[in-house]
């Protein structure tokens, strides 16, 4: 099954029948998906569709995201409600009302990732020349923040050390990017460089799937262990992201070393420092959607290992 989509201006969806047509002013003929092919829709432009697109897809269990497309944030999207049971929810309310054990997981979770970003770090010395000094200094700091997350007795603490290992990788990642990505650091809402612009982009896809995914296992996406709860916000899915965020930051570094995105490929206007073209989406959403059905696995693995987690727990 794959992923739909919609990145050309003027774009019009309809149905006929079990098949959703799309038509374009770029394709000679409209374009003719069964659903039975379908896994997800994602709109990043303007596009006329009925609501009797949305009622088919809801009734298919096929969500659909819509992207900005100048910021690459997650504007919308609907997620198919899960037919399973509604006590694992009730469950998870009562878990991550514990404060000792929401902590405990949020250990882990952070104790993960900076083992990932270690390791990607790590990587990244081996396959680029930095001054040796240099690399012991960073080594030697994200080494003390993996030593101080047991001792953590506060989420407050905990998100501290997750940012400053985080700042570490993106310092990492200005010391070997492109000159002309001119990539300074992590920013957003709207991205001002390229790496950012498709970190952005990366995310917001990834966060949609971990939506899903958690959806689809009976978990409540709202309500996080790691991040809070915040309106318009799926904490839980925000918190699955992290599981995969390396992945992305590695992957879309690589892009830019094999110059698969080049400078050709962003544009910028008064309104928005960087953003990705016409041609530039055209490279980018093939290249994504074929590392995105190994990542997808990953997140749905790891979805139903939490679910299997809130089902053993026992209630202290």
């Amino acid at each position: 099954m794959q992923t739909l989509y919609i990145d050309r201006r003027d774009t019009k969806l309809d149905i006929d029948r079990e098949r959703i047509l799309v038509h374009s002013p770029s394709l000679p003929k409209p374009l003719s998906i069964a659903f039975a092919y379908l896994s997800s829709i994602v709109i990043s432009t303007k596009t006329q569709l009925h609501s009797h697109v949305l009622l088919a897809c809801a009734s298919r269990g096929i969500p659909g995201i819509i992207l900005d497309p100048r910021t690459c944030e997650s504007h919308a999207q609907y997620i198919p409600p899960s037919s399973k049971v509604v006590h694992r929810k009730i469950k998870q309310f009562e878990v991550l009302d514990q404060d000792e054990r929401r902590l405990g997981y949020a250990k882990q979770l952070v104790y993960a990732q900076s083992i990932q970003q270690f390791k990607l770090i790590k990587y990244w010395f081996k396959t680029h020349q930095i001054e040796a000094k240099l690399q012991e200094q960073i080594i030697e700091r994200i080494k003390t923040i993996i030593t101080m997350i047991n001792a953590c007795q506060s989420l407050e603490q905990l998100r501290g050390l997750e940012g400053a290992s985080a700042k570490i990788v993106f310092y990492v990642m200005s010391l070997i990017a492109p000159a002309w990505a001119k990539f300074q650091g992590r920013n957003r809402r709207p991205p001002k460089d390229p790496i950012n612009v498709l970190l952005s982009l990366s995310y917001s896809l990834i966060y949609a799937e971990c939506t899903r995914a958690l959806t689809a296992h009976a978990l409540d996406p709202m309500l996080g262990f790691y991040h809070e709860p915040v309106h318009g916000r799926y904490s839980l899915a925000c918190d699955l992201t992290e599981r995969i965020r390396c992945d992305i930051e590695k992957w879309v570094m690589q892009l830019l070393f094999n110059e698969q995105l080049r400078p050709v490929h962003f544009a910028s206007s008064e309104q928005y420092p960087c953003v990705l073209n016409k041609e530039g989406r055209a490279i980018f959403y093939p290249l994504w959607e074929r590392r995105f059905q190994v990542w997808k696995k990953y997140i749905r693995m790891n979805a139903s290992q939490w679910a299997k987690t809130i089902d053993q727990c026992v209630p202290c």
